[in-house]
């Protein structure tokens, strides 16, 4: 038994190693079963699709709108579901045909996950099923200012406030839009038509609305406002009936909409009469005797003339710092006697907001005058001061005002504030604009002289732009002047380097000719006669004699040949242009291993810069030369060329281990050392400097130097090289 106990113990043991080694599947995470932990959500923490199962009672809900989506609420907590949209994890949304059968009320359980929303949490649903029917919680009744906290979205509400408008919504479902104003602004409403009525008997009615409030954001997600939605008729509340007659309600003073009023201010429709002073499509200004008032009507088609009595019956609200009768129905009562505009200057008036509304006239010099989309706008200074005209409308052929003009302005005044809560402590006026009735309303006092200093600014462009022309066009044709003589002289450079160049072919074949006939020919000559007498004597059996001819022969062949070369190595160079002078100080080197037996290098410092033609072919005749001379003469067994480009100019050494020569006797000696002399020449001709170093069986240093201010001159003007044949010299 101990062995069956001892293999138990093992299978335990393999079990355990066996759990260990494949683990266990991590427990999924519960769903979430309480909205309101979901409405403590991140939006980053939401669109983590954490897995979701709450139950909770239909508030709102809509097949045809907002991808077939519906609200819920759960204690209080409210949040907006999706049915229409696929979840991440591949699960279908049961779409629009699980909404088109609830209805506010149903009680149901909703299974999927949470989403980001544009602007708070949301659910993606997988499965939405009616579990029950329960009663719609009772919104909280609450002021606009707390709603517009940003805290109540999906939330449950009733809100109550005057309707300052409504009409048929364009969503194809029978709603009404409607416009809610309480205290602290307005919000928007969407509610079932109500059975009976009219929408615009709905206009002026005090109601209490329950429903969901929807958040209204920007792109940004940002908050901007409220809509309060519901599906029930009998969420809309009227605890004070619209479509009484407009014009039966309280009278306000014009000029003082907003003035104390015991009690505080009523959102309710308000009055106010007064003389037409200004009349445009969709506005009037009317006038009282404590001032004007801005009315915005609600037809355009409605329209006034000037001098008329209008009562106007509209919502108080605020416009620019000031106060406007908005959405105002008007008729006309009688005519009064025509208004007589009162002065205002902006040097005179401490507070010109008194005026703000009222009939003005204002004197001013025109700054500027241009045609705009809204019409004819005019800047005008008065007293250093500036404001703005305008007139709407005007009538075909109305002129825009000369700058500099001096006039006289009848016009309706509005202002602009500088809006403050807290500084300054009053409201203070900006700006001002005068709105102007007809062209009639302008009255030019002078006119500004036609020579004023726009016209004087340019005249004087003119005569500069003038003046720059001729200086331009002189400058150009001094341009063509020198671009002219610059070619002319090229063209003569040109010619006399060819002549030049000619003549020095010429010479040199002539030269060649002489040297052909004087040396070549009777060492032919010689040849011939020393191979003759070589073939006599073998023929006598004389071979000592003959062979004394032979080696006779053999040395005055290595004569010609020598003069051979020289001969072909002058005509190979006779009138050939020089390109870069480093690339053909190595092509010297080269061709002239094939004709002597010194080894010739070529060595190059410094960065080659390129030099004039006249520069680069001088120099390398003069190298040429030297080398020459090395091999013929110094009987040289190397030949070392070194040229070094610098800031400086360039450098040019040939250094041979030739037998060399005494330099002194050397140039005292008349008739010898030509090559020497015409180096030299060539060399002072160019503007450098040749310095020879030699020592009899010490080899010979020849060091040619020039300079960069002797490149510079000869690029300015290559007619200062003289025009001698620069031609390859007889070697001595």
């Amino acid at each position: 038994m101990p062995h069956m106990r001892l293999i138990r113990w093992i299978l335990v043991l393999a079990g355990g190693l066996c759990h260990v080694a494949h683990g266990e599947a991590a427990p999924a995470p519960a769903p979430i079963s309480r909205l309101a932990d979901i409405r403590l959500m991140t939006s980053a923490d939401a669109a983590k699709s954490h897995p979701v199962s709450v139950t909770g009672v239909v508030t709102w809900c809509s097949p045809g709108r907002l991808s077939g989506g519906l609200m819920i609420d759960q204690d209080g907590a409210g949040i907006f579901v999706s049915a229409d949209m696929d979840l991440p994890d591949g699960r279908k949304s049961p779409g629009p045909e699980a909404v088109r059968s609830l209805a506010v009320g149903d009680q149901v359980e909703v299974l999927g996950v949470t989403q980001a929303g544009r602007y708070a949490p949301l659910l993606l649903a997988a499965k939405i099923r009616q579990v029950g029917k329960v009663a719609v919680p009772k919104g909280k009744e609450l002021g606009l200012g707390h709603l517009l906290a940003g805290t109540y979205d999906a939330q449950r509400v009733a809100l109550k406030g005057v309707i300052t408008g409504c009409r048929p919504s364009n969503y194809g479902d029978g709603s009404w839009v409607m416009v809610l104003a309480g205290a602290s602004g307005k919000a928007r409403a969407v509610v079932p038509a109500l059975p009976g009525i009219r929408p615009e008997d709905m206009e002026d009615a005090g109601a209490l609305i329950s429903g969901v409030v929807f958040t209204r954001c920007n792109s940004r997600q940002e908050f901007v406002g409220i809509s309060i939605e519901t599906n029930r008729v009998e969420d809309v509340e009227i605890y004070r009936p619209g479509g009484r007659d407009p014009f039966i309600v309280q009278m306000l003073e014009a000029g003082r909409l907003k003035a104390y009023v015991p009690g505080g201010y009523s959102q309710h429709r308000r009055r106010v009469m007064g003389v037409v002073t200004l009349a445009k499509p969709g506005l009037l200004y009317l006038q009282g005797p404590t001032g004007g008032s801005r009315v915005s009507t609600r037809s355009p088609l409605v329209s006034h003339a000037l001098g008329e009595v209008v009562d106007a019956a509209g919502f108080v609200e605020a416009y620019q710092g000031t106060s406007e009768l908005a959405s105002s129905l008007t008729r006309k009562t009688g005519d009064a006697e025509p208004l007589k505009p009162i002065h205002l200057s902006l040097a005179d008036h401490r507070d010109p907001g008194e005026l703000d509304g009222m009939l003005v006239q204002m004197r001013g010099v025109v700054l500027e005058s241009h045609r705009s989309p809204n019409g004819i706008e005019t800047l005008l200074s008065e007293n250093g001061a500036s404001f703005r005209a305008i007139l709407t409308d005007p009538p075909p052929g109305s002129q825009k005002l000369i700058p500099g003009s001096e006039v006289l302005l009848t016009g309706v005044a509005e202002m602009a504030y500088e809006l403050g809560p807290y500084f300054p402590d009053r409201n203070t006026v900006s700006s001002i604009r005068l709105l102007l009735r007809t062209p009639g309303d302008v009255l030019v006092q002078r006119v500004p002289p036609w020579w004023n200093a726009r016209r004087l600014l340019i005249a004087l462009g003119l005569s500069v732009a003038t003046a720059s022309l001729l200086g331009g066009a002189a400058l150009l044709l001094m341009r063509r002047v020198r671009a002219q003589s610059h070619q002319l002289a090229a063209e003569a450079l040109a010619h006399r380097q060819v002549t030049a160049a000619h003549g020095a072919m010429m010479e040199e074949r002539s030269r060649l000719a002489g040297e052909m006939h004087d040396g070549l020919q009777p060492m032919l000559s010689g040849l011939a006669f020393y191979l003759d007498a070589a073939d006599s004597k073998l023929k006598d059996s004389l071979t000592n004699d003959a062979g004394e001819a032979l080696e006779r022969s053999r040395t005055l062949l290595s004569r010609i040949r020598e003069e051979f070369r020289q001969c072909i190595w002058c005509l190979y160079e006779l009138g050939r242009q020089t390109g870069d002078l480093d690339n053909e100080l190595r092509r010297l080197s080269r061709i002239q291993r094939q004709w002597s037996r010194a080894e010739v290098s070529t060595e190059i410092t410094g960065e080659p810069f390129p030099l004039p033609a006249s520069i680069s072919r001088g120099l390398l005749l003069a190298c040429q030369e030297a080398v020459e001379n090395a091999s013929r003469h110094g009987k040289a067994a190397r030949i070392e060329i070194h040229a070094d480009f610098s800031d400086h100019g360039v450098e040019i050494v040939v250094k041979d281990d030739g037998c060399g020569f005494d330099v002194s006797t050397a140039a005292s000696a008349p008739g010898t050392h030509f090559g020497l002399s015409g180096m030299n020449q060539r060399i002072e001709r160019l503007g450098g400097v040749l310095d020879v170093a030699s020592l009899p069986n010490a080899g010979t240093r020849l060091k040619m130097t020039l300079s960069r201010e002797c490149i510079a001159r000869v690029e300015a003007n290559p007619l200062l090289i003289s025009s001698t044949p620069e031609t390859a010299q007889t070697p001595s």
